[in-house]
């Protein structure tokens, strides 16, 4: 079995190298492998007893995993090509390659875009990368010490909860660049701190470990299962929520939305400090729902519905998980909200309906990313080009690091070489964020929504998600708006006067 392998191994090595070898003629000569190098010969099981077979799937299992580490060891260092004359997007910042061709209906401005390529690829950078990796302490109860070929949503969702803290602590302009000088001693340390939140570890609230241990008590998902984009999204709640019981994070909450609607009273109310009304309780209490905590947003996580791809959505049954009373506008934020939007975006394929709509998103400075992909390989997509996504890619095993010891180099968890997705060959089931630090940051996003609905994005029938003023059926208003606010912002007041009038708007 070995040698077989060595062979296939050996013939596959010089696609690596080849500068004529794109990621997907990539991809399918690795699925060519497949299973069926660890088909047992049938003279091996013949010899049968449990003993034998015991053996035997003991060394299946063992060669699956030299395997995928094999097959992930592999990171294709070709350049990724731009057209020289559109946008390209990274969370919410615009570059140009060269002079630009200002082309509204892709969104762009010739007059706002930043830098050039150049500049593009240090913030490129500069983004916190997770990938696969081996070598780590095994996952309680398993004889995992790798995730190659398995935790791909898991890592993907791991960067956009890094990206999140990174803006929380750091400001989406940190100029924190690999080898730069002269950085300040306390952005460094902090940088670091975030990293070694992630750690493959029992102790880092992020890991690996710990995500896959929330895993199976939320969906009862063993280690090696898949998991989908919505499902992790349940996860890092509960994992942040665990976090700040723990008081290893601060000031900064989590909330899922689960049926479309992006109610601003429950934006408010977690940014205040509040708590949200939980789903009332249906059966006796279990260990889970006993240890949720009062500080944050949360769901009813055993009232789930199942859906096409085997993930999981919250299902309410028209019941209210926010208050019915307006918030006191007046209060003070105390902390920052991360929103993640479960969504689908077509049926049994991405709907290119929705193309524009996404690059959209992507476009605003609040977006810190999106979880998706293709059918079992998900990426994080942090910005576009023309009909691309841009990802960091996760499929790439690397050797566990313990960023938390002072001096470990970091250089692994930045990538130089972004990558590329066709948009109409996504999944369309995707997770995207937002991060709103404040009050005056969430009447800036609403604004930049509204806008983007007044551009044209916007279509009841189709809609990306809905934003709502209160969840309180008597109370489906127009979104209030601090009149000093419009006044100060003259510029995206005619958008939001659009609106006016209207129940509700969407932003699609």
């Amino acid at each position: 079995l070995l040698t077989t392998m060595h062979q296939q191994m050996d013939g596959k090595n010089d696609l690596s190298n080849s500068p004529l070898c794109s990621e997907d003629s990539w991809a399918m000569a690795t699925d060519d492998w497949s299973s069926d190098i660890f088909v047992v010969p049938s003279d091996v099981v013949a010899g049968g007893g449990n003993e034998t077979s015991t053996a035997t799937k003991e060394m299946r299992e063992k060669l699956k995993s030299f395997y995928k580490k094999m097959r992930y060891s592999f990171f294709l260092k070709q350049s990724t090509s731009f057209d020289s004359h559109s946008p390209i997007w990274l969370l919410g910042k615009q570059y140009a390659k060269n002079e630009p061709r200002p082309n509204l209906r892709r969104g762009f401005d010739e007059n706002s875009a930043v830098g050039k390529l150049s500049d593009f690829l240090e913030d490129f950078r500069t983004r916190i990368w997770f990938t696969y990796r081996h070598g780590f302490p095994c996952i309680p109860g398993t004889k995992f010490d790798n995730d190659c070929g398995w935790g791909c949503t898991i890592r993907s969702g791991q960067m956009l909860l890094a990206e999140t803290m990174l803006r929380h602590y750091l400001g989406r302009d940190s100029d924190w660049l690999l080898g730069q000088s002269g950085l300040p001693e306390d952005e460094a340390l902090m940088h670091r701190k975030v990293i070694g939140l992630f750690c493959d570890n029992l102790t880092s609230p992020f890991s690996l470990h710990n995500l896959v241990q929330v895993g199976q008590q939320l969906f009862g998902k063993q280690a090696g299962s898949w998991y989908g984009p919505v499902s992790v999204l349940q996860i890092l709640q509960v994992a942040m929520n665990n976090a700040i019981e723990r008081g290893l994070v601060e000031g900064l909450a989590v909330h899922v939305i689960g049926d479309g609607e992006l109610i601003i009273d429950d934006v408010e109310r977690l940014g205040c400090g509040l708590t949200l009304a939980p789903v009332p309780r249906r059966g006796p209490e279990n260990d889970l729902a006993d240890r949720q905590p009062k500080s944050s947003s949360y769901l009813d996580l055993r009232r789930l519905t199942s859906v096409s791809n085997g993930d999981l959505l919250p299902s309410h049954d028209g019941e209210s998980i926010g208050s019915t009373e307006f918030v006191d506008e007046t209060r003070s934020w105390s902390r920052g909200v991360l929103v993640l939007l479960p969504l689908r975006l077509g049926v049994e394929k991405f709907n290119q309906l929705y193309s524009d709509h996404l690059k959209r998103v992507l476009s605003t400075k609040f977006c810190v990313g999106v979880i998706g992909g293709r059918h079992h390989k998900c990426y994080y997509f942090c910005g576009w080009h023309t009909d691309y996504l841009i990802r960091l890619d996760p499929h790439y095993s690397q050797p566990a690091v313990d960023a938390t010891q002072p001096g470990v180099s970091l250089h692994s968890f930045h990538c130089k070489y972004p990558k590329k997705t066709l948009i109409a060959d996504i999944d369309p089931w995707c997770s995207i964020g937002f991060y709103i630090r404040n009050r005056l940051e969430l009447q800036s996003f609403l604004a930049d929504i509204s806008e983007a609905a007044a551009y044209g994005c916007s279509s009841p029938k189709h809609p990306l998600f809905t934003i709502l003023s209160s969840r309180n059926e008597k109370h489906r208003t127009p979104i209030r708006m601090s009149t000093s606010y419009l006044a100060s912002n003259s510029t995206k007041s005619a958008a939001l006067q659009h609106l006016a009038g209207s129940r509700e708007y969407i932003f699609v």
